[in-house]
This record gives structure tokens, sequence and C-alpha cells, in this order.
């Protein structure tokens, strides 16, 4: 570092030293780009001098887009932080230089990688920074085409953009998830070539399924799709898709490409199946999924989820895979020795599930990690909500996190209503959110009961009906919080009421879950000894959620 110092310093002087190094950075880049272009791998240390090189350059007049575009794309996939601060430096190039076909394909790979690896570099604190990336997506596809593979990779990208809107609320310019799934198909209509088509509607049947639209049977198309796909085998069309990866595209295909779709079609019917509350043929397909799991994400992912099954179904914190036993405690190891190679979304959903894990077998949270579930701002929350219930930490500072988490969820509501012009909406919400905030506020003060009592049961009127303060959420995660605080105020009639009104609000594994835990509340408010089983009923729900 102290060397690099010292040629930056020495460029700022002389201009046959600036380029000479110029020079060498070119080379290096040249060299770099022709290996991972032959090879389709590159070692870490490549890839973070190659995205070095290409800003330099940048920074001096040396413009490398297609460089840039391909590097870039690699470097979402194996250092997603790194390769997210990289975007401006490609946004920067593309105003910069003039687009040709090879470009053009380039570019539309990239875009699509963005919206997809951005969902899990998108905090919900922060949720509208996601479409920043949306944003930039949209500039890289600005070209006319009527390349069959740039059109494919354009349909996932919009299939991929209706995924992250969904997730996380959001319209961009007042289009929302079913606005950019329509795109995806209208652009699926210009497609000609079979295998391109067969990749565009595999995703696009996975946007459906992930925005909850008929999920298991959307899901089943999509591995329809990918089935032909493995029958009509690697094309010319399928070589040019491959192109951007890098490497044979033979070996690319079989060993890497069809893995990766069998991983993500899998995935998310283990989600789909977990959801109806089917939990065997959920552990089925995150089985596949791991199996067909080559990255170190899609294996902490798919063992993450086999492990919350253990948790819902058992309230086990091991369980087997293969003959080999796993816990929480693994998957968190692993998982901080790969921390470049994984998304915030991961590293905190890892985290925290391990130190629940710990929490319900007596240990104390270690501080140190802690900063590692902030990443996710709703992990956290909850974390604090169950670490309270396990009396580890004071009822305040719980009930101040679960209360950023609810205010969080009316932010986005808000920002979402004013977005679609709709100010009533917005002035109702931002009043409940002032009722919802003084509830938490009034809830663990004693001198404050009446008016606690009071913020909880006034009635609004919202979405043409009227509601009373106490149950209003927009999602699970919401109520979850909401019900957590209502426990820990020790305010066990309005904590069964909410549970009791979700049961029948979502699907029927979450649904069983709320059922559960209004029914150990209720236990524990007749006198019974139901506090240890009101416990498990929340860290399952966290479980769930995280």
């Amino acid at each position: 570092m102290h060397m690099r110092l010292f040629l930056d310093v020495l460029c700022n002087g002389d201009e046959y030293i600036k380029n000479e190094v110029r020079i060498v950075r070119e080379v290096l880049l040249d060299i770099m780009t022709k290996f991972f272009e032959k090879a389709g791998r590159a070692t870490s240390r490549m890839l973070w001098y190659a995205l070095e090189h290409v800003e330099w350059l940048k920074s001096n007049g040396v413009y490398k887009l297609k460089e840039a575009l391909f590097w870039g794309e690699s470097a979402l996939h194996s250092m997603p932080a790194r390769g997210f601060e990289f975007r401006k430096a490609v946004e920067d190039l593309w105003r910069k230089v003039e687009h040709d076909d090879e470009i053009t394909l380039y570019a539309s790979a990239y875009a699509w990688q963005l919206v997809e690896f951005g969902k899990g570099m998108t905090s919900t604190s922060d949720a509208e920074s996601y479409l920043a990336f949306v944003e930039l997506a949209e500039k890289l596809m600005e070209d006319e085409t009527d390349d069959d593979v740039v059109l494919c990779h354009r349909a996932e990208t919009y299939s991929s953009i209706a995924s992250g809107l969904s997730k996380f609320d959001l319209k961009y310019k007042n289009k929302n998830c079913e606005d950019y799934l329509k795109k995806a198909e209208e652009m699926i209509k210009k497609i000609k070539s079979k295998s391109m088509l067969n990749v565009a509607k595999r995703r696009l049947h996975i946007g459906k399924a992930v925005i909850k639209e008929k999920p298991i049977e959307n899901l089943e198309k999509a591995e329809n799709y990918l089935k032909e796909l493995e029958k009509v085998g690697l094309t010319e069309k399928m070589k040019r898709y491959l192109k951007p990866l890098g490497g044979g595209p033979d070996e690319k295909f079989k060993k890497v490409q069809l893995r990766e779709w069998h991983k993500i079609v899998h995935a998310e019917l283990g989600r789909a199946y977990m959801d109806e509350d089917e939990l065997d043929e959920a552990k089925r397909y995150f089985k596949k999924a791991l199996d067909h799991s080559k990255n170190v994400d899609g294996k902490l992912a798919s063992q993450s989820y086999l492990g919350r099954i253990s948790v819902i179904e058992d309230y086990k914190f091991k369980w087997n895979v293969e003959g080999k036993e796993f816990t929480f405690k693994d998957l968190w190891k692993t998982c901080k020795e790969n921390l470049i190679e994984l998304t915030p979304e991961c590293i905190a959903g890892i985290c925290a599930e391990h130190l629940v894990s710990e929490i319900v077998s007596g240990e104390k949270i270690e501080e140190e990690e802690l900063k590692y579930v902030k990443l996710d701002s709703d992990a956290f929350s909850l974390l604090k909500g169950i670490a309270c219930l396990f009396r580890l930490i004071d009822k305040r500072k719980a009930v101040k996190e679960l209360k950023n988490l609810e205010l969080r969820k009316f932010e986005l509501k808000i920002a979402s209503a004013n977005a679609e012009g709709n100010y009533y909406k917005a002035l109702a919400l931002e009043e409940i959110k002032s009722y919802v905030e003084e509830l938490y506020n009034f809830s663990t003060d004693p001198s404050n009961r009446r008016d606690y009592e009071i913020r909880k049961r006034i009635g609004i009127e919202i979405w043409r009906e009227r509601s009373k303060v106490w149950q209003i959420t927009f999602d699970s995660m919401q109520a979850l919080a909401r019900i957590i605080m209502f426990y820990i105020a020790k305010d066990l009639e309005y904590a069964k009421k909410l549970a009791e009104q979700k049961s029948s609000a979502y699907f029927k594994l979450p649904n069983r879950l709320f059922k559960e835990l209004a029914d150990a509340i209720e236990r524990e408010m007749k006198g019974d000894d139901a506090k240890e089983d009101v416990k498990k009923a929340f860290v399952k729900l966290f479980y769930l959620h995280v």
C-alpha cells in the first residue's frame, strides 16, 4: 500500500511516470480480462485489482466500459459490497463511451444482475435505495435492439425488478410490480429463439411466484421451462447469452448456469411449500436447492431454511442433512469466513438466527456480533424483542427497537401513497403513525397507562373502513413486532387479540403460528403455566420472518 501511495504521488507530479503507470494498468487489465474470458474464473485479488484499474484509468481519461461491465457483473456475484460501490464507475462510463452491439449485450447482462443482487443489498430501513438500482438498469437498457439474447436479459431484468418492488412495497416512476411483469411479457413477445424464450419465461414465472401470484403453479411452470432448456441444450444463442460470464460455453451451461437455475427454482418452491405449511415438501426442495448450490450464499440460504423448519416443526436447533448434523452456530462460522462474498441481508439473517439459538440455550448475546445483525434493521429490531422476552435486555431498549421497525413500515407506506398522489391516504397514515409512536412511548411507563389505552383504541378511517390503531399493520413482520410490544408491556389481552386476528390474514404457516401464539397467551391469561410455550411461539415466528 505504501508503494501504491508513492506511485500516486509521483503520478501527480510527473506526466512521464503517470503515462508509464497508465500503460502498465491497461496491459494488466487486458491480461486479466483475457484470462477471465477464457477461463471463466478469477481470484478475489484479480477481481479487486481489475475493478481498481478500471476506476484509475477512468479518472485519468481512459474509458474501459466493456471491461467495467464484465468485471462489474462478476463483482456483484463474488464480492457484493465492492460490486455495488463499483456501479458508480459503470454509470459514469456509460455516459462517456459509444455503445456497440457487444456493449449492449454486456450492459443488459449487468442490468439483470444489478437488480437481482440489489434485493439482498438493500436494507428495509432504506428500501427506496433499491430504486437507484432500477434507475441505472433502465439506463443500461435504453438502446434499441432486436437481438434475442439482449431481449432475454431485459425480460429477466424486468421480472426481477417486479420481485424487488414487491419485496419492498415500492413503485418506480408510478410503475408497480405488476407493471414490470407486463413489461417482461412485452419483451418476451419479441423473442424468436426457442432457448431464449425458455430462459425468459422461466424467470417471468419466478417473478409471478415471488409476488405471490399462484406461487406453486408458476414455479412448476418455471421448472418445466428449465427442463425444456436442458432438452434443447447449448445453442448458438445460449453461447452468446453465456458470453458475459466468460469460460467455455459448454462447461458454463452444464456446470454453472443450469445448476444455478435449478437452485433458484427449487429454493423458491421450498419457500412456497413452506408458506402452505407443507414442511416435508419444503424440506425436499431446500435439499434439492442445496445439492445444486455451488457458491456459499446458496448453500447458507438452503441450510438456513432447513434449520428454520427444524425450529418451527420440533423446536430443535440442530438438523441433519445426509447424515451430517448442522447448527446455526455452524452456519454463522461459515458466514464469518466468507463475509466478502455475501450480501448484508444474508449476513444479518444468519447472525440473527445464530444469536437467538444461543439465547434459547441460555447463552448471552455477544455484543461484537450484534454489529452484523444491524446490517438488516428489521432483523435487529426483532432480535432485541426476543432478547427481552428471555430477560436479557431492558424492556425499554427492546420497545424502542420494535417502535423503530414499526415507524419504518409506516414511512414506506406514506412514501408510496405520496408517490401515487393519494394524499388523503398519506395523511391518514401519518396520523396512525403518530398514534402508534405514542403507543410505544407510553407502553412501558405506568404513569402513562391511561394515554396508552386511549391511543390503542382510537379509530381511524382508512381503506374505506374504520379500524382501531391496535390492529392496523401492513405485514406479518410488523404484526409480530407489535404483539411482542404488547406482551412486553404486560398487555396480554391485546397481544392475544392481535395474534388471533393475524391467524387468518396470511398464508397457512404464519396463520398457524400466530394461532399457536394466541392460544399460548390465552392459557397464560387463565393462570396456566404457559410462559415457556409463549416464548416458543414467539421464537418460531422469529425464525419464520428473519
